[in-house]
């Protein structure tokens, strides 16, 4: 499990893909929830890469360093 999450460094999920962490924010009903702002690294979609939001504590859990 991660310890901390790096802006601009990239991260591999379980499933074997991977991820670039974007920003890290507050949720916007609890700003005690720290987010993580994350994109795809290699996409096939021809409309670029996908955005996601995540939990931080769920990031960690379920990404590792590349």
């Amino acid at each position: 499990m991660l310890d901390e999450v790096t802006v601009g460094k990239t991260y591999k999920s379980k499933g074997g893909y991977f991820f670039k962490v974007v920003g890290v924010g507050s949720h916007g009903q609890d700003c005690s929830i720290s987010m993580v702002i994350y994109e795809s690294v290699f996409t096939a979609d021809t409309n670029g890469p996908k955005t996601w939001v995540i939990e931080e504590s769920l990031f960690l859990q379920r990404m590792a360093e590349v």
